[in-house]
């Protein structure tokens, strides 16, 4: 194989073999030599003796089939495993300049679905795992992180370069182990550790700038004006009944002494208006993200260890946001004898977020992006008497860039303490005992200063709020595998688990707080009548019995049987306890006789599993629940008291997933094309979900088990090594997986609206069906009160009403199937990445067209902008439009502003270049690169973004990084 470098350790000296794969080096009895090529694993080779003539056997990173996993407190090897696992490798991950991991995850595996948190800093993502078949949080897997489970989601609290392996595990023969809460799926995390009688330097930076993304066009302010004017005259033939809108003329209602229509903005003054703002513009900035991260690695003969630093401060592109963190880590490994060892593993988060309210509490919930696209374009930012200047129509909505006055700021802080002992007695027993502790504190401060409308309402209001987790978890576990007379291998492993989580919160709340200069954390200052204060807490306690036994018979057929006992504190002692067996078989058929002559195989496997795993799925209990609450004045004080915020239920039980997965790993051509398919069936039964109590004398939420579901779907992952000559290599990796959520049954009183079946989808889309608009002189008499111009929605039963009975679901708002494509180009010491992700067949809301073209009323009557598409809205000047007139409707839109959307989007283009090991002395690796992150997608979708697309949420932005790789 030609351009492969071969180093001489110790002299440094490197050297490449030639156009054949040939080379010459010379070295003593006692050298290492070492092998290295892009896209193969590095090999080492030991001079023990003279040698005229060598053949070394370079692997490809593809061939991965003998590594050893941690799944389930035991090991095994990836060629034996029975369930539906899917690794992701860190080389994979860290590919966008993302600062959370989830992000980084997007179209990497089958089956796993991410749906990214958006793009203000410091989001985070969603993942489900096989769609995971329930609702709300009972839909997130279990995350372990070394070996101990997570009380949510870790990953944003991990650096990526700390991160070794991520393994996804998908059926419930593989999550079985893990019972209570891996019933949709388990995340295993694995950290980096430090190698023996080595010592290694890594430093890495990035520099990223960010580019505000589309934003929807607003009217300028000569626009706006004469759309004020034409709307405003609408209106007065609506309200008249004049010409298309009834039988009415102009000059019959001027007859009836009815003031005619006047312009709200004369010729005169549109034609001499200078001034107004663009309230975006004065708003946003060229984000810009900067990044560190150093570790150093290594070790002795019996102690290796790997700390981290990392430093991530990112200035978004609206002004005023940002999230700044710093990530630390170290881990511990120390091999005290052969058959005693321990490892530790401690990691630290701080992180802080400032920023401005995005999408609460400003302008009723839109936030302060749309607060900026609505407000009036006419007005200055400040009026004559130097305060922030108001719609004199709506003056509580506060002028945009007065929110920059407003303290938004949010602390994080995040320890994580695992520590491990292994004993080994004898051969192949192995006895382990784990402890960790996770604790996480998040606290929030919020000042509204009086200088803001809101803030002057109030008088100045502060909040401050803090919420505690603590995690503990302590397992312990023996392992014993060993071999028959007859050379098959068996493995039989038990133990014991305990977790508890404690959640704990504390808000306090004043206004009246008076001079600007009062931050938040003077509460003690204002009235008795403008403050609250509130307090509560929860804690969980999970305690489990588990065993796993494993045989292998002849090399060739796979068994694996797992049981686990689990008992939650979540249910009442009735329901407390629940047992989930699972069992899953392999068979290695690319290892029998009758396909040994297929040259073309190199490897193949089928798989058939079938499993029961339970989840607990709420985040309180069957408790009732209540906070302390100061809420109420009784004489001149304030009266502490208990408020319900949950109303128990003890015949609360487990929600209980079974599983039948069969799928099978198949490898050709010398591994140069591998892959997985899957296809698996998932009934859960007892769905876990909060809704209303059915009584009237209970308050708060109640949760239930409302019912039960089914999941069919597919997965389909393909790696290849498309090309590998002449110094040129070109690999691809192909992902692509679908599934259907159907209801099976739904509890009637609590669950069901009145327009659902038992069989719909469980993420259905409902609506009036529209068809077209209403015309000139049309009678509908299930819509008595529609103009020309609205929505025409059709009454599906013809009952002559607009009811339920006309409600339809169009469509599912999960794809129909989701892909990851990837490819990765090397030549010589350059590389080319580009990695595309696709979703396809989901029904969603054109939120934009939604938010700015409808109720152009407003407009007119209180001075809130709208799109520039409204000038194509049906009037009675422009009959031949089929865009809605946007006035006022009491009937609505039904589905005109829905889409069937499929989309394909360009993730992330990378161009690096890496310097030739050995060309610097003391340099190990040196790489650059330039990345392209979010340039470009391929949509059916006629909104901004197919899916970023909500109602006031951060805008989307195109990224630009310059990055920089150091080994030592």
């Amino acid at each position: 194989m030609p351009g492969v470098n071969i180093i001489a350790e110790g002299s440094r000296k490197i050297l490449t073999t030639d156009a054949d794969g040939q080379f010459n080096v010379l070295a003593l009895p006692g050298d290492f030599l070492r092998f290295t090529f892009v896209g193969y694993f590095e090999r080492f080779l030991r001079v023990t003796e003279p040698l005229t003539d060598v053949r070394v056997v370079m692997n490809t990173a593809l061939e991965e089939l003998d590594e050893v996993l941690v799944l389930g407190y035991s090991e095994t090897r990836r060629s034996d495993l029975t369930g539906a696992v899917s690794p992701v490798k860190s080389e994979n991950l860290n590919k966008n300049v993302s600062s959370n991991v989830t992000n980084m995850l997007i179209g990497q595996v089958a089956g796993l679905q991410v749906w990214p948190g958006g793009w203000a800093p410091g989001s985070g993502g969603q993942v489900q795992i096989r769609g995971g078949g329930g609702v709300g949080s009972a839909s997130s897997p279990l995350w372990v992180v070394d070996g101990f489970p997570m009380s949510g989601n870790p990953l944003n609290n991990l650096n990526p370069e700390d991160i070794e392996t991520i393994e996804i595990l998908k059926d419930a023969s593989a999550t079985a182990i893990y019972g209570a809460s891996a019933g949709n799926g388990v995340v295993l995390v694995t950290t980096k550790r430090g190698e023996f009688k080595s010592l290694k330097v890594n430093y890495s930076l990035k520099l990223t700038s960010q580019k505000l993304g589309p934003v929807p066009e607003m009217l300028d302010p000569e626009e706006y004006m004469l759309e004020s004017n034409a709307i405003g005259k609408e209106l007065w033939l609506i309200e008249n009944k004049i010409g298309v809108y009834g039988p009415n003329t102009e000059a019959d209602i001027l007859a009836k002494g009815i003031d005619p229509f006047k312009p709200k903005y004369s010729e005169l003054y549109i034609r001499n208006f200078q001034g107004g703002t663009d309230w975006l513009d004065e708003m946003i900035r060229l984000g810009i993200v900067e990044e560190h991260n150093l570790s150093v690695s290594g070790g002795g003969k019996r102690t290796r260890v790997m700390g981290s630093l990392s430093y991530y401060k990112q200035a978004g592109v609206i002004i005023k946001s940002g999230y700044e963190r710093w990530l630390g880590r170290l881990n511990f490994d120390h091999h005290f004898s052969d058959s005693w060892q321990a490892e530790f593993r401690m990691s630290a988060k701080y992180s802080e977020k400032p920023g401005i309210k995005i999408t609460d509490e400003v302008f009723q919930g839109s936030g302060t992006v749309n607060g900026a696209l609505l407000f009036s374009p006419l007005l200055p930012i400040y009026d004559e008497n130097g305060e922030f200047s108001v719609m004199p129509e709506r003056p509580h909505q506060p002028n945009p860039v007065s929110l920059f006055e407003i303290q938004n700021d949010a602390t994080g802080i995040n320890f994580n303490n695992f520590g491990r002992v292994t004993w080994s007695p004898i051969e192949g027993l192995k006895t382990k005992v784990s402890f960790g502790l996770n604790s996480t504190t998040s606290e929030t401060r919020y000042l509204l200063p009086t200088t803001t409308y809101l803030g002057k309402v109030q008088n100045g209001m502060a909040r401050w709020t803090e919420s505690k987790v603590n995690n503990i978890s302590f397992d312990f576990s023996s392992t014993y595998t060993g071999e028959t007379t007859s050379g098959d291998e068996y493995g039989i492993m038990a133990g014991y688990a305990f977790q508890k989580v404690r959640w704990e919160n504390i808000k306090a709340f004043k206004n009246n707080l008076g001079k600007n200069e009062v931050s938040w954390w003077m509460l003690e200052k204002g009235t008795i009548d403008g403050q609250e204060f509130e307090i509560g807490a929860w804690e969980r306690t999970l305690a489990s019995l588990f065993t796993r036994f494993n045989y292998t018979f002849r090399e060739r057929y796979l068994l694996t049987m797992t049981m686990r006992f689990d008992g939650s504190s979540k249910f009442s002692e009735s329901n407390r306890f629940a047992l989930f067996p699972s069992m899953a078989l392999a068979w290695k058929v690319g290892d029998e006789d009758f396909l040994k002559n297929w040259k073309a195989l190199s490897s193949l496997k089928l798989r058939l599993g079938v499993g029961q795993v339970g989840d607990e799925g709420i985040s309180g209990s069957y408790k009732t629940l209540y906070y302390e609450d100061d809420a109420y004045v009784i004489g001149e004080e304030r009266q502490v008291g208990s408020v319900v915020f949950q109303s128990g239920n003890p015949d609360l039980r487990w929600e209980v997933s079974t599983e039948v997965n069969f799928g099978m790993d198949f490898s050709f051509f010398d591994n140069r094309v591998n892959g997985s398919l899957d296809v698996y069936t998932k009934w859960v039964d007892g769905l876990l979900a909060y809704a209303e109590p059915q009584s009237w004398e209970e308050r708060g939420l109640k949760p239930y088990n409302i019912g039960s579901t089914v999941s069919r779907g597919f997965e389909l992952a393909i790696n290849t090594v498309n090309i590998n000559k002449g110094g040129f290599r070109w690999n691809s990796s192909f992902n692509i997986f679908g599934y259907e959520d159907y209801w099976r049954k739904m509890d009637e009183q609590i669950a069901k609206k009145n327009y659902q079946s038992d069989s719909d989808p469980l993420y259905p889309h409902f609506y009036y069906e529209s068809d077209g608009l209403v015309m000139p002189g049309e009678e509908l008499p299930h819509m008595p009160s529609a103009v020309p111009g609205d929505v025409k929605l059709k009454d599906i039963n013809a009952d002559g009403k607009l009811d339920h009975h006309d409600m339809i679901n169009g469509g599912n708002s999960q794809p129909d199937f989701q892909l990851g494509f990837g490819n990765e180009f090397y030549w010589k010491n350059f590389d080319l990445k580009v990695y595309t992700y696709g979703k396809f067949g989901f029904v969603r809301t054109n939120n934009v067209a939604l938010t700015f073209t409808t109720r152009v009323d407003k407009l007119y009557s209180v001075g809130a902008n709208r799109s520039v598409d409204i000038k194509d809205r049906w009037n009675s000047e422009n009959q031949t439009s089929e865009m809605p007139s946007g006035m006022l409707s009491r009937y609505g839109y039904g589905d005109y502003f829905d889409e069937n959307i499929s989309f394909l989007r360009i993730r992330n283009i990378t161009l690096g270049y890496t310097l030739p090991e050995g060309k610097i002395k003391g340099i190990r690796n040196l790489r650059l690169y330039l990345d392209l992150s979010n340039p470009d997608f391929v949509t059916n979708y006629k909104g901004l973004d197919p899916e970023f697309d909500g109602n006031g949420q951060y805008p989307s932005q195109r990224s630009y990084t310059l990055g920089l790789n150091l080994s030592l």
